[in-house]
């Protein structure tokens, strides 16, 4: 597969973005709570973004290398399954929580919401970027 197929900037800023704001909550954790609920809104909305752009990649690499037919009924429980048995992830029910997780920022109506999504945000840079590195493999 050429990399005109799968062009990897896109993820690769996503996941720059969601580890500098992840960076920026640590730097800064001294400050009031307020100030804190804005930066963790800051990481929460990059790991919207990382982990969109996480699946859209893996449904591309999927669709090259196995075919689109591979994936229909197309769902994101069979994309995660498929990613999982081409050793792109390595944990399917971890990366169907990252769904979950950002499932549920349209619903962050809750202080407790926002603050599962924060850590799920933060556990999953490490599997984000490994799905990178794999991706690269694969090139």
């Amino acid at each position: 597969m050429s990399n005109d197929q799968l062009e990897l900037n896109g993820l690769q800023d996503a996941m720059s973005s969601l580890a500098r704001s992840i960076d920026v909550v640590r730097e800064y954790e001294y400050l009031e709570e307020k100030v804190q609920e804005v930066l963790r809104s800051g990481v929460i909305q990059n790991f919207e973004i990382a982990y969109e752009s996480s699946w859209k990649h893996i449904k591309r690499w999927l669709e090259l290398n196995l075919g689109s037919d591979s994936l229909t009924p197309f769902s994101i429980k069979l994309l995660i399954r498929r990613a999982a048995e081409c050793e792109l992830i390595t944990d399917s029910n971890l990366w169907m929580e990252f769904h979950n997780a950002r499932n549920s920022t349209s619903h962050l109506y809750s202080e407790k919401t926002a603050r599962e999504v924060f850590d799920k945000a933060l556990e999953f840079l490490p599997y984000g970027l490994d799905l990178i590195t794999k991706l690269k493999e694969r090139l």
